[in-house]
């Protein structure tokens, strides 16, 4: 497939994503994504608030794990997942963009609902004085779906590295340098999981925020790797 004429094709949406910009109004950002450039995947965007991406910003960890998952993603979306940009979590759906069969690009759509969620927050206060149930807007997910944000969205190539660390971290409320071996693989099995590793010198990035060598991530990498196979 020749680049350019991929590349064409993907641009060939801009239209389409600025359409349901102007339905859904600016607490949703919609997003045109290029798989085929990981690293500069945004190519168009409305809304940015929301998430504070901007054109040329890498793909998030759903676009790496989906071309991670090549052609076993025979889904043409995925609908209401939750998505989260720094502390806000958001309502997230993907439409998969297919040229010769292969998913070249997507469009994403990130609703803030926050400000919603706050005023039933406060209608459910005014209910409880009346003894009036109600139930708050936040459960939109699947219930069949996990609850836990599935899709991190990032301005550069390691912010998603850094948070899977800072969370391992918290999570063991220990510095980087306390980490152990197993702790270590777990970071190192996350990231290959949600496709870190496609990116450009993601290797050598890892190694660094993981203060080890080089030689040491792709012993823990091929391990991660034999566990996979």
């Amino acid at each position: 497939m020749e680049s350019n004429e991929i590349r064409t094709y993907i641009e060939s949406f801009i239209p389409l994503v600025k359409f349901i910009a102007s339905i859904l109004g600016p607490n949703s950002e919609v997003v045109l994504n290029d798989v085929t450039d990981l690293e500069h995947s945004v190519i168009h965007i409305e809304n940015a608030n929301i998430t504070h991406r901007k054109i040329g910003d890498p793909a998030s960890n759903l676009a790496l794990r989906t071309i991670k998952a090549g052609k076993k993603e025979n889904r043409d979306f995925i609908a209401n997942y939750r998505g989260r940009a720094g502390n806000t979590n958001l309502r997230s759906s993907t439409y998969f963009i297919r040229y010769q069969g292969q998913i070249v690009a997507m469009i994403c759509v990130n609703t803030d609902q926050s400000s919603l969620n706050n005023l039933t927050k406060q209608l459910e206060l005014v209910n409880q004085a009346f003894n009036l149930p109600t139930h708050s807007l936040e459960g939109y997910d699947d219930p069949n779906q996990s609850q836990e944000p599935v899709e991190h969205f990032n301005q550069s190539n390691d912010s998603f590295l850094k948070n899977v660390v800072a969370d391992k971290c918290q999570e063991l409320n220990v510095s980087v340098k306390y980490l152990r071996k197993k702790d270590k693989l777990a970071i190192i099995q996350t990231l290959y999981n949600d496709g870190y590793f496609l990116l450009k010198d993601s290797v050598a990035h890892v190694a660094a925020e993981l203060s080890t060598s080089i030689p040491t991530v792709y012993r823990y990498l091929n391990q991660v790797k034999k566990l996979d196979n």
